[in-house]
C-alpha cells in the first residue's frame, strides 16, 4: 500500500474528531489485531497514556501507482499527463510518508492509532454504538494488511538494535517538533505578524503595558464594585465594540450586536431589566452556558469573552482569550477606561507575544496547529506545521530548537 493510500484510509477509518475509529468486526479483522497487538508485544507502554509506539513508513509511489490518468483528465481536474504528474506531486511532495502507530488496551478495548488518530477499534466487553462506525467493507482488513508488513519492518530492526539509529537518521524534520522564537518566525514571514497584530497600534500595546504590568488588574488583586446591572454589562459590551471598530460597531442596538456575535445564548441576560441589580444578581447564580460571555465568536483558539464575576468583595470583570491579541487588548482597554474593574489571567504572556519574546512551537505532521500548549514548562501561544517551503527555508531550519525524539524500551527475548 503507498502512502496515499494509507492516508486516504486513515481518513475513512476515523471519525471527524481522529477520538473515534471503525470497530473491527469480523472474524479475520479480529485475528489480525490480534496478530498486530502479538508483533507488538515486545515494545513497553510509554508516555502517560502508556500506549505502545513504533514508527512505521510508506513510500508515496508515482502518481500511476495511485491514480487513474484517465479518470482524472475525464474529471476535468488535469488536462494533460504533465499536469497529472504536477497536481500529484504537490499534493504529495515527498517520496516516503512516516507514521506514529500506536495500540492501546483496556479492560477489553482495544485502539490502534496512525498518524495520531484512532483508526481501529474493538471493545470486547462493552459493544457500543459508539464504537460500530463502519465505512468500505473489508477497509479494515485492508489497513490492518498494511500495518501488520510496516510493523514487522519496524520490529525487524528493533530486534536486530539498529531501530532507534534509522529513525535518528531517516525521520523527516516535518514529522519532528520542537519551538523556534517568534521574531524569527516572523522575520522570515513578514505576514505573521500582521494577521498577529491585525492593525493593533504601537501606542495601544504601551498603554495596555503601562497598566497591566503594575499587577493591579488580575483577579487577585483588581478591585470590586458593589453592585452590577445587565445594562452596565451591555455599556461594557458596547465600549469594547466601539474600540474594536469594523462589524462589531454597527449601527444597530447594542443588544442586537450582541445576540449576533454570541448566536443568542445570552437571551436571558438581554430580557433582564437594565437597572436592576437585584434581577441580575438572582440571574447570575442560576446556571447559563457560558458562551454568552463570548462577544468575540470563534473556537476555543479564537474566541474571546468578557465575562462578570461575582465573590465575597463584589463585582468585576475579566477578558478572556488566547491568540486574537488584538481583541483582547482592545477590550481590556475599553472596560478599563470606563473605570471598572476588568483582570486577565497571566497578562505576561499576551506581552510577551505582542513583543516577540515567545517561541512558536513546531507541531509534528498529522497533528494540526491547535493554539497554545505548554512543553517541557514553557507555555507557548502559537503552534504550526512545517510546510515542504519551510524546510527548504535555511534561516528558519537552523533556528528551530528541535525536541528530542522519544524511544520506547523493548522486552528482552526470553533465551
Amino acid at each position: 500500500m503507498y502512502a496515499p493510500e494509507v492516508m486516504h484510509f486513515i481518513d475513512a477509518l476515523t471519525s471527524h474528531s481522529g477520538l473515534t475509529g471503525t470497530d473491527v468486526s469480523s472474524g479475520e479483522a479480529l485475528r489480525m489485531l490480534d496478530e498486530l497487538y502479538k508483533l507488538l508485544a515486545p515494545v513497553l507502554p510509554m508516555g502517560s497514556d502508556s500506549n505502545k509506539r513504533i514508527w512505521i513508513w510508506a513510500d508515496r509511489g508515482c502518481a500511476d501507482d495511485n491514480w487513474d490518468y484517465e479518470e482524472w483528465r475525464i474529471s476535468g481536474e488535469c488536462d494533460t499527463r504533465k499536469d497529472f504528474e504536477e497536481l500529484f506531486h504537490e499534493l504529495y511532495p515527498y517520496d516516503r510518508y512516516w507514521f506514529p502507530l500506536e495500540i492501546m488496551e483496556y479492560h477489553g478495548f482495544r485502539g490502534v492509532l496512525l498518524r495520531y488518530r484512532c483508526i481501529l477499534q474493538h471493545d470486547s466487553g462493552n459493544p457500543s454504538p459508539l464504537y460500530r462506525k463502519r465505512y468500505l467493507e473489508s477497509m479494515d482488513e485492508d489497513m490492518l494488511t498494511f500495518l501488520l508488513e510496516a510493523a514487522e519492518r519496524s520490529m525487524h530492526l528493533i530486534k536486530d538494535g539498529t531501530y532507534r539509529a534509522f529513525i535518528e537518521e531517516n525521520l523527516p524534520l516535518i514529522n519532528r517538533s520542537g519551538a523556534i522564537p517568534s521574531k524569527i518566525f516572523h522575520e522570515v514571514y513578514p505576514e505573521a505578524k500582521r494577521n498577529l497584530l491585525k492593525g493593533l497600534k504601537a501606542d495601544e500595546i504601551k498603554a495596555f503595558e503601562s497598566i497591566v504590568s503594575s499587577g493591579l488588574y488580575t483577579e487577585d488583586t483588581v478591585g470590586r464594585i458593589p453592585e452590577m446591572t445587565s445594562g452596565l454589562y451591555f455599556s461594557a459590551v458596547e465600549a469594547s465594540y466601539s474600540e474594536l471598530g469594523g462589524k462589531y460597531d454597527k449601527d444597530i442596538p447594542i443588544k442586537e450586536r450582541y445576540k449576533r456575535m454570541t448566536f443568542s445564548y445570552g437571551e436571558s441576560l438581554v430580557a433582564l431589566n437594565d437597572s436592576d441589580p437585584a434581577a441580575f444578581e438572582k440571574w447570575y447564580h442560576e446556571w447559563h452556558d457560558g458562551h454568552l460571555w463570548e462577544i468575540v465568536p470563534g473556537g476555543s483558539f479564537s474566541s474571546v469573552s468578557l465575562s462578570v464575576h461575582r465573590d465575597d468583595y463584589g463585582w468585576y470583570f475579566s477578558v478572556n482569550g488566547v491568540a486574537s491579541l488584538m481583541e483582547i487588548v482592545r477590550i481590556f482597554l475599553a472596560v478599563y477606561r470606563m473605570g471598572l474593574p476588568v483582570c486577565l489571567y497571566k497578562p505576561e504572556r499576551i506581552l510577551d507575544s505582542l513583543y516577540e519574546r515567545d517561541r512558536i512551537y513546531i507541531t509534528p505532521d498529522g497533528i494540526p496547529p491547535h493554539g497554545d500548549s505548554t512543553v517541557n514548562g514553557e507555555y507557548m501561544l502559537h503552534s504550526i506545521n512545517l510546510s515542504p517551503e519551510d524546510i527548504q527555508n535555511g534561516k528558519l531550519i537552523k533556528n528551530i530548537d528541535w525536541y528530542p525524539l522519544e524511544f520506547p524500551k523493548f522486552k528482552k527475548e526470553e533465551s
